[in-house]
Order: C-alpha cells, then sequence, then structure tokens
C-alpha cells in the first residue's frame, strides 16, 4: 500500500511531498503552515520509522489547525488535540490503514 499524498484535516487538505535533497538531509520530514504541506524524505531506513515520521508531522498539523499556544494548560492542548485527531482518523481511512500496515511488527 502507498502512503497517502493527501490528508485531510476539515476544512484543510494537507499534500504529503517529498522533501528537497538540502532539507533531507536536515530531518526526516517537516510540516510547513503557510503551504498546509507535510514534507517527508524520499526513503526510510524503515516502514515503523517512516510511518512514525509522518505521524509526527500530523501531530504538528492537528496542533496548527487547532490554533495551539505552548502557553496553553495541558487539558486545553489535550482537547483541541483529540478533536484534531478524531477528525483525521474519520476522513483519512487510507492513511490509518497505512500506518497501521507499516507498524506491524517484522
Amino acid at each position: 500500500m502507498q502512503r497517502p499524498i493527501r490528508i485531510k484535516f476539515p476544512p484543510f487538505v494537507v499534500d504529503v511531498v517529498e522533501l528537497g535533497a538540502v532539507e533531507a538531509d536536515k530531518a526526516y520530514g517537516a510540516y510547513y503552515s503557510e503551504t498546509h504541506q507535510i514534507k517527508l524524505r524520499p526513503s526510510f531506513a524503515t516502514k515503523q520509522l517512516h510511518a512514525e515520521t509522518l505521524f509526527h508531522e500530523v501531530l504538528h498539523g492537528a496542533w496548527d489547525f487547532a490554533g495551539l499556544n505552548p502557553k496553553d494548560g495541558e487539558e486545553k492542548i489535550i482537547s483541541a488535540l483529540s478533536k484534531q485527531l478524531c477528525a483525521v482518523i474519520q476522513h483519512n481511512p487510507e492513511l490509518i490503514q497505512w500506518l497501521t500496515e507499516a507498524l506491524k511488527p517484522e
């Protein structure tokens, strides 16, 4: 199964694309708020690392779309993120299927 190329954060859509060569030397992935993009390295040592990196960047997107601030209290942050993640799960079954397959023990 191929990694999703778009992730829905209703009402927004985030494209999943490859990092450029220079960026890929510095990070596994990055979330870009201005362009609504998640950029990932073109290849990973393991499927699990690939999946964890994508999920990490999804969390950055959830943080961004929830409008969170590091100074917000823990309960507000958890409440906002849980709503965002529920929406991501609800609207992206292909992402959940891909993560489940990629994270299976080898």
